[in-house]
């Protein structure tokens, strides 16, 4: 007994359906269905996290510090949004991740953020900030939006 045609059609069909999933990304870089809050799955790991009340960002095999989800746009694919801030503006996860969705000829909503500090709207990029209030050049609890001139403040 194998399966026909028509089963497997059945079921890739039913896959494509459950993968379009939440499509909300957070200021940290990583899709929503990688924080315990958001999470639908009975991951163990989330599932405790969010009994505890607490929130949990594990994106494929690393654990990011990020402090809690707060959607900042929406993709086409949320799946690609796996990468390591390693640093400021094109450095920070989340511009990895939408530059990647681009080069894969995904679509990306209209990024039109406002600087978290001054709310200016103009060349506004997300930034990873240390406990210190520098400029992180590593995952962070604490991630903004901030436009040219508050990133200047901080160091960039």
């Amino acid at each position: 007994m194998g399966l026909s045609a028509t089963q497997l059609a059945s079921v890739a069909a039913q896959s494509e359906i459950s993968g379009a999933g939440d499509r909300r990304i957070c200021i940290c870089g990583h899709g929503a269905r990688s924080h315990s809050s958001q999470a639908l799955s009975d991951n163990p790991t989330h599932k405790s996290f969010r009994e505890s009340g607490r929130d949990q960002c594990l994106p494929g095999r690393m654990e990011c510090p990020c402090g809690g989800f707060r959607g900042v746009v929406e993709v086409e694919d949320p799946r690609v949004f796996i990468f390591r801030t390693r640093g400021p503006m094109g450095q920070h996860a989340l511009v990895r991740g939408l530059a990647a969705s681009l080069v894969r000829g995904k679509t990306v909503s209209e990024v039109d953020w406002a600087c978290d500090t001054c709310g200016a709207t103009h060349a506004v990029t997300p930034v990873a900030v240390s406990r210190s209030g520098q400029i992180a050049f590593e995952p962070s609890r604490d991630n903004r939006l901030l436009c040219a001139d508050c990133r200047i403040g901080l160091g960039a």
